[in-house]
């Protein structure tokens, strides 16, 4: 599972949390699939009253090598983060 669908998944459950309080923190991106975590995102909220994420940590899953750079992003992203 490619970084940017475990970002994509966070976001995801991240909104069915809104109605909290205060979610800034740093949260764990677990894969559906294997239960590992991925990475941690750290969530800030914003001057306006949004939320917003950005990746801290990559984890390395036990069975495979850390992936460093994004190969299958588009634009800037593309060979890095």
């Amino acid at each position: 599972m490619q970084i940017h669908h475990v970002l994509f998944g966070a976001l995801l459950s991240f909104s069915a949390l809104l109605h909290a309080n205060d979610m800034t923190s740093v949260w764990k991106t677990i894969d559906d699939q294997t239960g590992y975590s991925r990475g941690d995102v750290t969530v800030v909220k914003n001057a306006d009253g949004t939320y917003s994420g950005t990746l801290t940590a990559i984890c390395r899953l036990p069975y495979k090598p850390l992936v460093e750079v994004c190969l299958k992003c588009n634009g800037k992203l593309k060979n890095g983060f």
